[in-house]
């Protein structure tokens, strides 16, 4: 079933072209303070005027135009101006403002003379367009046409597509977020001092660091927030070119925080070809320092506040903004360098006893017409299936599940119906993306690979064969292994609708296919939720099933749920759960061990011990934002808290 194909519009051949060379290009609030900006401004909500005057100069006429006339100044929201203030507007440009009622209902005149905009009734401020209307030419602007207070912003062609461009811009920051570092660090004073990114501590760092820059690539540092603002005047890039291709990508990881800007000469003298990317900022970050700012600012999910006291030469495009320093020039990127990205939300569900996934491409470059290809892959990689043409935004089945005409499922992945019409577990290639791991790879020119979950069976859905019509002697309603701190496993579940049934068996395998009963457990009418513990042998992956056996012992089988625990000396270490995760962090780990958790910053928070199994850890008093948990083998996992 189809649902729709998003169209990406505004995506051309540079990563911030989603901006239209606005200067400030802001998703949702704008304050501004000091003192002005030689660009054009666009707001997504409300523009709040905090200053006694602000100047908006724009310096060229490119971009975005709306009723023939360009736009200086385009909010979607209301107009905040404190008594007296003044926000003057000039460079022949024109304002469009969408709410006239927030706080106050707004006046425009139209006057040649005064042209400006304040409150209906008086008190406030002003904007003044210091541009007499007949300079627009004709038609006038006026009341009754091309009127100050109207909404320019939506999805409708011609209209400035906020919502949109924010979508790609957040798919391209966190693509280039992924980018691997390619750019060395090295010392003035010691020609032997070599260091490669990322840039997380402070620790051993120089007293005077030089980034070697490759002068014909896109160039990526990925550095914590903390090693960015430690620097000071003596840092400097070498390798700097002009050539189109050519580009340098700071990612500052870790920065729901103050940012210093130290001095660097070089990059003013590299000037469009900059980009500070706050990938995981979704918080406040303030730049601070007395330098000058040489690049875009790429935060689309942060609130920027601009305190330094130098100028920023680039473009500020943020989730909210606020101009306290200094001000800020034009300088949009000049490199050719287009950062093709795209993004897959896949959510599992369950209906009319069937097992669905749906899936949405987003992209940030244009793809009307365009089609993907679905590939399902198993937790090791393997290709299950591979669907070719499909849609961008879709509702596709699990590969071995089908429905009857009237949508009712009729098959599931990892099961087999056999010709006495029982239903029994078999373990294929569709039965491995029920296993945790199962991925989709989504190919739209990038490519995209999202984990995926099958979906579990509830009371009013099943996506396991149903006990009507079947010989299922009991519902099995969930099943679930988990490791203990002892190193042992822990083996739940729950059931329901059970018909002459007399009990569980618990057995295990060290291969998924010969399997052996480790333990009965007596059926009880009055008791839904069962568990056992168990004490695997050796180190791999144990696998464990339910054997529901029947009062004539006919039986059926649960799915196959698996365990890991440690290979020889080589830590294995699972994973964190859930991630992102909130109060508390579950760590899986294959045996006894520690971890260090490190922020991205680079700053250890933690440490923690932990028992082999399933562990708990207290995270109410970690930040939000991103953290590396590495073990005692100098394993890595990622994960996020919200």
């Amino acid at each position: 079933m189809v649902l729709f194909s998003p169209v990406a519009r505004l995506m051309g051949q540079k990563i911030t072209e989603p901006a239209l060379n606005f200067t400030i290009f802001v998703k949702e609030e704008l304050r501004l303070t000091a003192t002005e900006v030689e660009g054009r401004v666009a707001v997504g909500g409300d523009l709040i005027l905090q200053g006694s005057t602000y100047q908006i100069i724009p310096k060229t006429n490119d971009g975005f135009k709306y009723g023939g006339l360009p736009l200086g100044l385009a909010v979607r929201g209301g107009i905040v101006l404190p008594d007296g203030s003044d926000l003057k507007v000039s460079a022949g440009n024109y304002v469009k403002i969408g709410d006239a009622t927030r706080p106050n209902q707004l006046a425009v005149n139209y006057a040649a003379g005064d042209f400006r905009v304040g409150y209906k009734n008086g008190g406030g401020g002003k904007i003044s367009l210091q541009t007499n209307p007949a300079q627009f030419g004709s038609p006038l602007v006026g009341p009754a046409h091309n009127p100050v207070v109207e909404n320019v912003f939506g999805p409708e062609s011609g209209k400035l597509d906020i919502g949109g461009a924010f979508q790609q811009l957040g798919i391209t920051s966190a693509a280039l977020a992924r980018k691997p570092d390619n750019v060395i660090l090295r010392d003035f004073d010691n020609a032997a001092y070599r260091l490669d990114g990322p840039f997380l501590s402070t620790a051993g760092l120089p007293a005077k660091p030089k980034f070697v820059l490759d002068p014909d690539a896109v160039n990526v540092i990925n550095i914590s927030a903390e090693v960015w603002s430690s620097f000071n005047n003596e840092v400097r890039f070498s390798g700097l070119n002009a050539s189109p291709g050519f580009a340098l990508i700071i990612n500052i990881l870790g920065a729901n925080r103050t940012v210093r800007f130290a001095n660097l000469p070089d990059l003013m003298n590299s000037k469009g070809r900059v980009v500070f990317n706050f990938p995981d900022a979704n918080g406040e970050v303030r730049l601070t320092g007395n330098a000058q700012i040489d690049g875009v600012i790429l935060a689309p999910l942060a609130k920027i506040v601009k305190d330094n006291a130098g100028n920023l030469v680039g473009q500020v495009i943020a989730r909210q903004f606020e101009h306290n320093g200094h001000e800020i020039h034009f300088q949009p990127l000049t490199t050719s360098w287009n950062e093709r990205a795209i993004s897959v939300q896949a959510t599992p569900r369950c209906a009319q006893e069937a097992p669905y996934l749906d899936y949405e491409v987003s992209a940030n470059f244009d793809t009307k017409g365009m089609l993907a290809k679905l590939e399902w892959l198993a937790p090791d990689g393997t290709v299950v299936q591979t669907l070719q043409g499909q849609p961008l935004k879709n509702s596709v089945l699990f590969p071995g599940a089908a429905v009857d005409q009237h949508g009712a499922g009729i098959a599931w992945p990892g099961w087999e119906r056999g010709e006495d019409g029982k239903w029994a577990v078999v373990d294929d290639l569709n039965s491995k993306l029920r296993q945790e791991g199962a991925k989709i790879r989504v190919t739209l020119d990038p490519v995209y690979t999202a984990t995926v979950s099958y979906p579990s069976s509830t009371e009013s859905c099943f996506t396991d064969p149903p006990p009507s019509g079947t010989s299922l002697p009991v519902r099995l309603l969930s099943f679930e292994v988990r490791g203990e701190g002892s190193g042992g496993a822990q083996l739940s579940w729950s059931v329901d609708q059970a018909v002459n049934f007399s009990h569980f068996e618990v057995e295990k395998s060290a291969d998924a296919r010969s399997f052996s009963k480790v333990a009965d457990v007596k059926f009880d009418r009055n008791i839904r939720k069962y568990s056992i513990s168990d004490r695997p042998t050796g180190r791999g992956t144990i696998y464990y099933r339910l054997k529901m056996v029947d009062l004539d012992n006919t039986a059926a089988y649960s799915p196959v749920q698996s365990i890991r625990t440690g290979s020889g000396n080589q830590a294995i270490f699972s994973y964190g759960y859930p991630n992102p995760f909130n109060q508390s962090l579950q760590i899986q780990s294959a045996y006894a061990q520690s971890v260090r958790v490190y922020n991205y910053a680079g700053r250890l928070i933690d440490q923690v011990r932990l028992n082999a199994g399933w562990n708990v850890v207290n995270t109410r008093e970690w930040e939000t934002g991103g953290y590396l948990i590495r073990t005692d083998n100098n394993e890595i996992i990622r994960v996020v808290k919200q």
